[in-house]
């Protein structure tokens, strides 16, 4: 990580350059692979902020599928820690938690989820609100829906 701290003081380029310069530099001999992966998601990340530095929405999908879900998925991509799936997902620790007598357990969708090794649910992701507009009811209801989500998945 001592590389990553390094460079980020001469991260002065524009937007046009940032993605040759990144590129471009030489990790040094003894960066392990960890420090390797990590340098590689940020040049990743960062090379996307770079093309996407010119455009911008309010639209809530839009900028979480365009900002957020880069973000995590680099990183998977990048460390192999956690895999992902987007948009409307079903939660299946809900629907264990919510089982009834029956064995029937009430369905929940999230906007993403991340998954281990082993694909057992790990993460909870849930987008809420337009950027510019405060819907604080909807917001409120989704922080619900992610704690509950959440606790059943560390159940």
């Amino acid at each position: 990580m001592r590389q990553v701290v390094e460079h980020a003081g001469k991260l002065k380029q524009s937007e046009e350059e940032l993605p040759a310069w990144l590129w471009s530099r030489r990790l040094s001999s003894n960066v392990d692979d960890y420090e390797t992966q990590i340098i590689k998601a940020i040049r990743f990340v960062l090379t996307d902020f770079a093309s996407k530095s010119v455009s911008g929405t309010n639209s809530e999908r839009t900028f979480w599928v365009d900002r957020v879900v880069p973000l995590f998925q680099i990183f998977g991509d990048q460390t192999q820690l956690l895999s992902y799936e987007w948009c409307e997902i079903f939660c299946k620790s809900h629907a264990e938690d919510t089982m009834d007598d029956k064995g029937i357990g009430r369905a929940r969708f999230v906007d993403g989820m991340g998954y281990d090794a082993f694909h057992r649910e790990r993460l909870v992701m849930e987008s809420s609100g337009d950027v510019l507009k405060e819907h604080t009811r909807h917001r409120a209801d989704d922080a619900v829906k992610q704690l509950h989500s959440t606790i059943a998945i560390l159940k």
